[in-house]
């Protein structure tokens, strides 16, 4: 056990270490991190929030700013992104979130696309994660570095919206891409156990879970 939990310590510090200072090197949640854009490394499986790195502060405020009508098209998609989902698995979360920070923080993730320091893209093994308020927004990749865009972002939550409530969180595992989009309570951990178990074969595949998450 001992020998098992150094190895987690050391995979900590050297994601930490790879991408920047840590925000909170006690974090054990997204409530432990507060408001502002995260790059939050996948350690076994898992997101590491003690090794999660603070992106910038001024997306946030911007926010402020922005309401659900200055949710536009995209001028330019970086990189090869395609709006249109193959297989994948939804689900959704059990508690809701507050549509109000939700939003923000939507707002904020289309923002960091277009004028982030990342120029839309997700980093190997780590998800891109805005947090407003009670909300998060994220896009995870599980496997090497990948663009994402603001029409695969509103595709998501717009399944999200249809298939599950628009006040109610989930997760969309795209398995052939190693991609995760989702939205959910700060205090809900981050749904990529169910990724793994994400089904590859047959259409597309809807699943709306009533689990919770802790």
């Amino acid at each position: 056990m001992k020998f098992t939990a150094a190895l987690l310590s050391l995979a900590g510090l050297a994601s930490a270490a790879e991408f920047g200072i840590a925000a909170n090197p006690n974090a054990k949640s997204f409530a432990d991190l507060g408001n502002g854009f995260y790059t939050v490394p996948i350690v076994n499986g898992t997101l590491d929030y003690a090794s999660a790195v603070r992106d910038t502060t001024d997306l946030v405020a911007a926010a402020a700013a922005l309401d659900a009508r200055d949710l536009a098209a995209p001028d330019q998609m970086p990189g090869k992104c395609v709006p249109q989902f193959p297989t994948r698995k939804t689900t959704c979360r059990a508690r809701d979130i507050r549509r109000a920070d939700y939003l923000r923080a939507y707002a904020n993730f289309l923002q960091w696309i277009e004028t982030g320091p990342d120029d839309g893209w997700l980093e190997k093994r780590c998800c891109k994660s805005v947090v407003f308020g009670l909300a998060v927004v994220s896009a995870c990749s599980k496997a090497n570095r990948q663009p994402t865009c603001k029409d695969e972002v509103a595709e998501a939550m717009c399944e999200l919206d249809e298939f599950c409530a628009e006040d109610d969180g989930g997760d969309i595992m795209i398995r052939s891409w190693a991609k995760q989009y989702g939205r959910h309570n700060v205090r809900d951990g981050d749904g990529l156990q169910r990724f793994a178990a994400a089904a590859v074969e047959g259409g597309d595949e809807v699943e709306v879970e009533g689990e919770q998450d802790e």
